[in-house]
């Protein structure tokens, strides 16, 4: 029994000693024992559900609203930028209706969407990120919240900031493939790709960064590299792989459920991605608080 303590006490000492990269000083050890501690006090099973619902909600109306200012983009064919820069980011079942969704979108062009309804694309396509910000105003950690109409505000700002980078993203995405088959020959590929990938790891760390950024009332300076960024980041890229995999090999919704099984796979990854960036959040709570703390001590 003792030399069973000692082993594990070792083993603390040993991952106490490990920090992780770009968590600012944290550790395996001190990752571990905060998750557990977020697991027992976050509440994150229904607050994930409500983020998830809510980004479901505003799928079609993000569509519509980004595929309506594509004639004010100077660039042809943008839908099938879109459809190629999502195959990275998504699991490979949702990108496939993704596709489907975005032709279909794309080619009965809406009109009239620079109206009244263009607004209303523009509220609705928000209301992911403003539940997202009222689940994380809900963390034990933060006391301070934002009013009602700032944080109707800052949703409108924040969504407008991630859909600008994800159509720099897409075009970046673009250029980088004219680029490398006007420089290089077929044999690049696999290094085009892998160029692609980590310009999409930044983007999407910069738009959890200012989810994170504008989510905490009581935030300091803006930082792209944090704890709770690459923990949500890597995090996120592995289970969408895990997801994709799955149900790729192992899917039965399709099967049981039909066409409604896609619906069910969307609100699976939607819920998942919800439920990391609120634990990501509160990581990035966390270090703040200390920090703030440091420094008014």
């Amino acid at each position: 029994m003792i030399k069973k303590n000692y082993k594990i006490l070792k083993l603390k000492l040993y991952l106490n000693k490990i920090p992780l990269p770009g968590f600012e000083g944290i550790s395996f050890l001190n990752l571990f024992q905060f998750l557990k501690e977020v697991f027992v006090k976050g509440n994150f099973a229904i607050r994930s559900a409500a983020v998830s619902f809510h980004f479901f909600v505003g799928i079609f109306p993000t569509l519509i609203f980004l595929l309506s200012l594509v004639p004010f983009l100077p660039v042809s064919g943008f839908q099938e930028y879109i459809i190629n820069f999502s195959e990275n980011l998504l699991p490979e079942v949702l990108h496939e209706k993704l596709e489907n969704t975005i032709n279909e979108l794309f080619f009965k062009r809406y009109k009239g969407l620079l109206s009244i309804g263009f607004i209303l694309s523009l509220y609705y396509a928000s209301l992911g990120i403003n539940t997202l910000f009222t689940a994380f105003s809900q963390s034990y950690q933060i006391k301070l919240k934002n009013n009602y109409l700032k944080q109707q505000l800052l949703s409108l700002f924040v969504f407008m900031c991630i859909l600008i980078l994800f159509i720099l993203a897409t075009l970046i995405s673009h250029l980088n493939e004219e680029i490398f088959n006007f420089l290089f020959s077929s044999e690049s590929n696999l290094f085009f790709q892998l160029v692609n990938f980590l310009i999409q790891i930044v983007l999407v760390m910069l738009g959890i960064s200012l989810l994170f950024h504008f989510g905490n009332p009581k935030s300091g300076k803006f930082k792209l590299i944090n704890a709770g960024t690459i923990f949500s980041t890597f995090v996120i890229i592995i289970a969408s792989a895990g997801l994709s995999f799955y149900f790729k090999h192992f899917n039965v919704y399709n099967k049981i459920y039909g066409s409604i099984g896609s619906l069910l796979i969307s609100l699976v990854w939607l819920n998942i991605v919800s439920y990391v960036l609120m634990i990501g959040f509160e990581l990035y709570a966390k270090i703040d608080e200390i920090k703030n703390k440091f420094i008014k001590s």
